[in-house]
């Protein structure tokens, strides 16, 4: 439900109804702000909004749901789990890549308001979906993230990781320096050098470390997704590999829908291309990038008339993304559309605030507009906003 529509619902409905209805208003609109900020301090480097946001207690309350250790273990894995819940990974590789956090929407799961991000970063998208709930002092929490790269919760990846370090707990000291103990306690080291690594940006290092791992822990759906990430973000040869076996050991897993889009446009794999796309659009409820990835498909296919109405949809979605007028200039400087291309370069420059180079006659790729009329008037118009 949008604002709107609550609002003709107030106007509709009496007493508690009404009460009710404008309750829910007054909620979208504090997790609306709330959105909006949480974007504009991403961007700029600062994760302070988001951490202040997230709810660390529920999440490890949750995370450590019925874990079997005693107190001071508990105390141990709460306090271990918190010190990894902070946002600054994320905000490091927006800063470092260039990237764009982008607030999408409100969307409400039963009386739960959800807010829905998208994170691009190396070229490559994830979403956040951010579960909020109302605190005692008037503001919003998240009581949890879904992150859909990893296609669970914050809460549920913790989890697993809270059972092995209580598998471990129960092992005896001395039994830990010989025999079945220590095979676990050095798989475990391992285990957390392979994901320190690549939750670092060792990359290449980490796909290393996830070879040497035992069987058992190279099957773990955690170390498994971790594995896909680092062979994508490496642009390593066993990408493809990663995501057929992630595919493989779990099926029904919602997270290859997004980690699997590189690797299906690799093997030409249209068909499962243009369903994980599908599928995806239709969980986050619409979104112009996945347009924008449906129109390169498109053109790779060799549709071109179908990769311009997914990337005109894409500009009429979400007009300040850059990336499909880009598709868009490539594809009208193929077919020496000089006035497409002009048109495009001051919707660029209007909308997504693209500085366009001043040397488009050094560019090979534009060698034919630059003899253009459409370009002489385009460079003389500019020659007066300068």
């Amino acid at each position: 439900m949008n604002v709107l529509q609550a609002v003709l619902v107030v106007a509709l409905l009496g007493g508690d109804g009404a009460d009710a209805a404008a309750d829910r208003v007054a909620l979208e609109k504090q997790c609306r702000d709330l959105g909006e900020r949480i974007e504009k301090s991403m961007n700029a480097g600062d994760s302070s909004v988001v951490d202040a946001t997230l709810d660390l207690d529920a999440i490890v309350d949750a995370a450590v749901r019925d874990i079997d250790a005693d107190a001071e273990t508990q105390a141990r894995i709460r306090t271990g789990v918190k010190s990894n819940l902070k946002s600054d990974a994320v905000v490091k590789s927006i800063v470092a890549d260039h990237g764009a956090y982008k607030f999408l929407r409100i969307r409400w799961v039963g009386d739960e308001p959800h807010a829905l991000f998208r994170l691009l970063v190396n070229g490559g998208a994830n979403y956040h979906e951010f579960y909020l709930v109302p605190s005692k002092g008037g503001s919003i929490r998240a009581r949890d993230k879904y992150i859909y790269a990893s296609g669970e919760t914050m809460s549920e990846a913790l989890h697993r990781s809270a059972v092995q370090v209580a598998a471990l707990s129960k092992v005896p000291f001395l039994e830990r320096l010989s025999g079945p103990g220590r095979d676990l306690t050095q798989r475990m080291v391992k285990v957390v050098a392979f994901q320190k690594q690549v939750t670092s940006g060792a990359f290449d290092e980490g796909l290393a470390s996830y070879r040497a791992l035992a069987e058992s822990d190279r099957r773990d759906k955690t170390n498994m997704f971790l594995w896909v990430a680092a062979a994508m973000r490496a642009n390593s040869a066993e990408y493809p590999k990663a995501v057929e076996e992630f595919e493989r050991a779990f099926p029904d897993d919602r997270a290859i829908d997004i980690n699997g889009i590189s690797a299906f446009f690799q093997r030409k794999d249209w068909e499962r291309l243009h369903r994980s796309i599908n599928r995806l659009d239709e969980r986050v409820g619409g979104d112009a990038w996945l347009d924008f990835v449906r129109g390169n498909a498109y053109i790779a296919e060799g549709d071109v008339a179908k990769a311009k109405g997914a990337l005109h949809r894409a500009i009429d979605t979400e007009p300040t993304l850059p990336n499909p007028y880009w598709t868009l200039v490539s594809i009208s400087l193929t077919e020496k559309n000089n006035a497409e291309i002009a048109r495009l370069l001051d919707q660029l420059e209007k909308e997504c605030g693209v500085t366009i180079r001043k040397d488009l006659d050094q560019a090979a790729d534009y060698v034919d507009f630059v003899k253009s009329d459409e370009y002489r008037a385009w460079q003389t118009s500019h020659a007066k906003k300068d």
